[in-house]
């Protein structure tokens, strides 16, 4: 499997590919500048297959999921707080949704109130969709 991201924002411009041999439990992240190499006994998602995987796990008010995640070459664990139960308005709709919020597990320092967060709503049912 493979994922490429090409950024371009302003004068910033970056190019990351993330290969993964599943069967090896092999992942290979690179940019134009260096390439990482990790081989990894556990089990873990890239980014995008993280929200997937959420799906597809109890998602209860109050609890955690952790997720193993990788990303430039490392694996880090991604805490996912399930905040609450809320009403969403789209434009198809009012759905009962539940909000979660995925954080780094070692980013715990506070960094003022810049800081941003992060958050995601799947729909409270069996499918789940964000």
């Amino acid at each position: 499997m493979r994922s490429e991201k090409h950024a371009r924002e302003g004068r910033y411009a970056s190019d990351e590919v993330e290969e993964f041999d599943l069967s090896r439990r092999v992942a290979v992240w690179r940019d134009e500048k260096e390439l990482g190499d990790r081989a990894d006994p556990g089990q873990f998602q890239d980014v995008i297959s993280s929200f997937y995987f959420m799906r597809s796990v109890p998602l209860v008010p109050g609890q955690e999921t952790r997720v193993d995640l990788y990303s430039r070459g490392k694996v880090y664990r991604l805490v996912v707080a399930v905040l609450a139960r809320e009403k969403v308005e789209t434009e198809l709709g009012v759905f009962d949704a539940l909000k979660v919020q995925p954080r780094m597990h070692e980013s715990r320092r506070q960094r003022g109130p810049e800081q941003r967060k992060l958050f995601l709503w799947f729909s409270d049912d069996a499918r789940r969709l964000r």
